[in-house]
């Protein structure tokens, strides 16, 4: 499910800005919304099972604030982007930050079990 909803969300924001009709938009939206839902709470429960029973708090604790970073800087660098190269670019390089997050789901992240503690 991570890796089909990063992917989907990729290819969801790269046609964004290539379409000119309001409801494929607002569908593309509504997919985006649906790929963010099932994303997000299997990060908080893939970090648990990384860092098992003892760590999962602190994992996850760190694993959040590092993930609210975008929230803080995302929108600036975002302005920045689109002032310089215009949207099509910020819709580009978010869709390439999807899509890499989904092949290092596929790739780069090793078989996810629960940690063994001794």
């Amino acid at each position: 499910m991570l890796i089909a909803g990063h992917l989907i969300y990729g290819f969801a924001i790269i046609a964004i800005p290539l379409v000119h009709s309001l409801p494929v938009v607002i569908a593309l939206l509504c997919l985006l919304g649906a790929c963010g839902g099932a994303v997000s709470p299997n990060l908080y429960a893939v970090g648990q099972m990384f860092a098992g029973p003892r760590a999962s708090g602190t994992w996850v604790g760190i694993q959040n604030a590092v993930g609210n970073l975008s929230g803080i800087f995302g929108p600036a660098l975002s302005g920045i982007i689109i002032d310089r190269a215009g949207y099509g670019s910020a819709f580009g390089i978010a869709a390439a930050v999807s899509l890499f997050g989904g092949f290092w789901w596929a790739f780069g992240v090793p078989k996810i079990e629960q940690v063994a503690l001794d």
